[in-house]
């Protein structure tokens, strides 16, 4: 009889010990594949936290890199590099009608030489308002605006050049542009800084 009783304790132990294991095993996160994918996406807002906000659009990004790819780089392709193949985006409301407008900084030395890059300017439709030659970061965007546009600045040859809408497009070469009497304020948005913050670099 005591012999039946200690067995039975015994089966009874063992049960409860298996029973337990179990559920230690089912509260894992490595077994719960949304605690994973939530890991995953938080992994990936805070790469996107050191990089400037208005840099960080992966939808519009996808849209410039077909913009890049089928249409204005389509016969370049061939010719680019890896390191060509990159590009910042800066989106920012230049006329004040609520719907931003996006500055595309191509990098490598397909775009870019001694004077500067090529950037773009486009609006959310991926349609070119200006293309920029030779042209240095960062760009000052000021609050004031002309022709209802609000007025950029850059640095050329060590002088800043205050670029002004014309009523169509910014002028394409910052070079060639006037010096301005005055320098960048302290209200001015400051666009792919470099040294301060970065913007988000996409690759196509």
């Amino acid at each position: 009889m005591n012999q039946l009783r200690a067995f039975i304790v015994l089966t009874l132990s063992l049960l409860l010990l298996v029973g337990c294991e179990k559920s230690t095993e089912e509260k894992q996160p490595k077994d719960n594949p949304s605690l994973q994918e939530n890991a995953s996406t938080t992994t990936t807002q805070n790469e996107d936290k050191g990089f400037a906000t208005n840099s960080v659009d992966d939808l519009m990004s996808k849209n410039i890199t077909n913009f890049l790819t089928q249409s204005y780089l389509k016969d370049d392709l061939q010719f680019l590099s890896e390191n060509d193949r990159k590009f910042q985006m800066y989106k920012i409301d230049l006329n004040g009608d609520g719907k931003d407008e996006y500055f595309v900084r191509l990098m490598g030395s397909y775009f870019c030489g001694s004077g500067g890059c090529t950037f773009l300017l486009l609006d959310r439709y991926s349609e070119i308002i200006t293309k920029f030659t030779v042209m240095r970061p960062p760009i000052y965007v000021s609050v004031e605006k002309e022709n209802g546009w609000r007025r950029l600045m850059v640095e050329s040859e060590g002088k800043y050049k205050e670029l002004v809408f014309d009523g169509k497009r910014y002028p394409s070469n910052p070079s060639v542009v006037s010096d301005s009497e005055k320098a960048p304020g302290n209200d001015d948005e400051v666009l792919f800084d470099d040294v301060k913050l970065q913007a988000k670099i996409y690759t196509y």
